[in-house]
């Protein structure tokens, strides 16, 4: 679902790209600081043009190796605000994919964190204090979760939650934690989908700079 907001001054809208009518993202407008909304619309239209890309990387490889019967590739893309407020605003893109001959279809995701009052993109590391290890306190918490689930599926991925950058770059900042989303197979098998765990502020008040 995407959403028409307004952060501030700045009103986010969902604009598409042309030729790809499925993938919509959002565009800001009305911003008085012009500097500050072309960084937002730019690191929007870089990121959704480089998941473009991919994809049409994998539609060429595949589309000589397939009957004119096969079902066509598909790419569909769209997004959330999770949270935004006058100095932040936080994006999570969701969308499918399918290219002819796999097995089947994967999810699309990624997310978008940007400071209004800086004008840039908001890394994880960003968040947090230097030399505060904050990777091993997420990893602890999210498989504590993990432990708590009736379901130990996860573990046959167990890895995708060790505490290391790539395993928790796909974040959202929230009113009251951060949300972090796992994607296909990185905690479990294919049939159990991405899963998402909310980390609470509380929990990372020593470790944590952000203040919402």
């Amino acid at each position: 679902m995407n959403d028409t907001s307004t952060t501030s001054t700045a009103t986010i809208t969902p604009a598409k790209i042309d030729k790809y009518g499925d993938v919509i993202y959002p565009l800001m407008t009305g911003l008085k600081n012009e500097a500050i909304q072309n960084s937002f619309n730019h690191g929007i239209r870089e990121d959704v043009e480089n998941e473009i890309k991919l994809y049409s990387q994998f539609a060429n490889e595949f589309k000589n190796s397939n009957d004119d019967n096969a079902i066509p590739s598909s790419f569909e893309l769209n997004y959330q605000i999770v949270y935004q407020n006058i100095d932040y605003i936080s994006i999570k893109f969701t969308g499918y994919v399918y290219i002819p001959g796999a097995a089947h279809g994967n999810n699309v995701l990624f997310s978008y964190n940007f400071d209004l009052k800086n004008g840039k993109e908001i890394n994880l590391e960003d968040l947090f204090k230097p030399n505060s290890n904050y990777l091993v306190i997420l990893s602890d918490y999210v498989t504590k979760e993990l432990n708590n689930q009736p379901s130990d599926l996860w573990k046959l991925s167990e890895n995708g939650a060790l505490p290391k950058t790539e395993n928790f770059k796909i974040f959202n900042i929230s009113k009251n934690g951060l949300l972090f989303t796992f994607g296909d197979y990185q905690l479990s098998n294919y049939a159990t989908g991405p899963q998402t765990i909310w980390v609470p502020y509380e929990y990372l008040k020593d470790t944590l700079t952000l203040q919402i």
